[in-house]
């Protein structure tokens, strides 16, 4: 066991010396394991897909919405 010594301040108040250990962890490990879990509880499991791409001889649409990327041609014009 360590040897604890107390002293006596102003005020009152009791501060107690106690021995530093020889193992010290860097600043940077409680850091990086913060980062670690972090990282760790984004990667969740994925849900099931709900739609499935069908192909237009499967479905009968052959309808296909294409417009031409055109600056005059705009909605906001």
């Amino acid at each position: 066991m360590g040897t604890r010594k107390s002293e006596r301040g102003t005020g009152g108040l009791c501060r107690i010396a106690v021995p530093r250990s020889a193992f010290r962890v860097p600043r940077s490990i409680p850091l990086l394991l913060a980062a670690t879990l972090a990282i760790a509880g984004c990667g969740r499991a994925r849900e099931p897909q709900l739609f499935e791409l069908l192909p237009p001889e499967r479905t009968g649409v052959t309808f296909a919405n294409r417009l031409p990327d055109d600056t005059a041609f705009n909605i906001l014009a």
